[in-house]
């Protein structure tokens, strides 16, 4: 598995494949959305982890670090957003000072 090999383009190129043969499986879902926060899609792995639990298919262990996951990215996320801002902030304020 090119997952676990930590070859995470090749990873993605045959769960896509395995996506689009059947959008409801639960591990095809969640290694989508485990590869996608590898290779930094964070707005694709949000999206991912969202349809993996929404399918709640009784197995805690990966629905509790699927829920971890998610919150971590989210959080992620509005720091990336937060950290943008201040610096549209900065250049702002270095400007009116010229």
């Amino acid at each position: 598995c090119y997952y676990h090999l930590s070859h995470f383009k090749y990873a993605k190129e045959n769960i896509v494949k395995a996506y689009l043969a059947d959008k409801k499986n639960p591990l095809t879902l969640f290694y989508m959305a485990a590869t996608m926060e590898q290779l930094n899609k964070i707005f694709n792995a949000i999206y991912y982890y969202k349809k993996y639990l929404k399918l709640n298919h009784g197995n805690t262990e990966m629905n509790r670090y699927a829920q971890r996951r998610l919150q971590a990215l989210k959080d992620k996320r509005r720091s990336k957003q937060s950290g943008k801002l201040l610096k549209i902030i900065d250049a702002v304020i270095k400007e009116i000072k010229k």
